[in-house]
């Protein structure tokens, strides 16, 4: 899953100069099998916020809730927040993608972990940058989801799309 949203990701149209693919063409060209695992998160440099402006089907049902128009940032635990603001900007600005493993605890103690890849996206200009962030379950997701919340994030790794990739201390 992941790497056929890498794929996907590379196979669309890139303005010269652009970060990654637009915005209307991440949207225009769909991958039907990647779709359903992308969340669309809105980097807001000013107000450092990453309010998410998509959250699909299979990612809703993994955590129970459908999470659109919160600020991605409190889908994180307290510690971890600073560190995804750093990957997200890095992510948007540089550009460059991260993936990660990401282990999730619902409001019942049980746990999930998930592969995650993020990329940029461009949106046009005087609005917030944007990410693509697809994540896959790595074994079973539970039958009767839960809210849920990222309370760690391991193999943290930089991939560079041409402008190199900095670095920033695990987790």
């Amino acid at each position: 899953m992941i790497h056929r949203f890498a794929e996907h990701w590379s196979s669309l149209s890139h303005t010269a100069g652009s970060i990654g693919p637009s915005l209307a063409t991440f949207l225009d060209r769909v991958d039907p099998i990647v779709q359903p695992r992308i969340a669309l998160l809105d980097i807001d440099l000013i107000g450092n916020r990453m309010p998410i402006r998509l959250f699909a089907t299979s990612r809703e049902l993994s955590v129970g809730q459908n999470l659109t128009g919160m600020d991605g940032l409190k889908f994180y635990s307290e510690r971890l927040r600073g560190h995804v603001w750093t990957v997200a900007t890095h992510v948007v600005t540089r550009p460059c993608g991260y993936l990660t493993e990401r282990v999730m605890t619902s409001v019942r103690g049980g746990s999930m972990r998930f592969l995650s890849l993020s990329l940029p996206i461009a949106n046009p200009a005087g609005h917030a940058p944007c990410l693509a962030h697809c994540t896959a379950p790595i074994g079973q997701v539970p039958d009767e989801p839960e809210a849920a919340q990222v309370n760690s994030i391991d193999l943290g790794r930089w991939i560079d799309l041409g402008a190199g990739t900095p670095s920033t201390p695990a987790a």
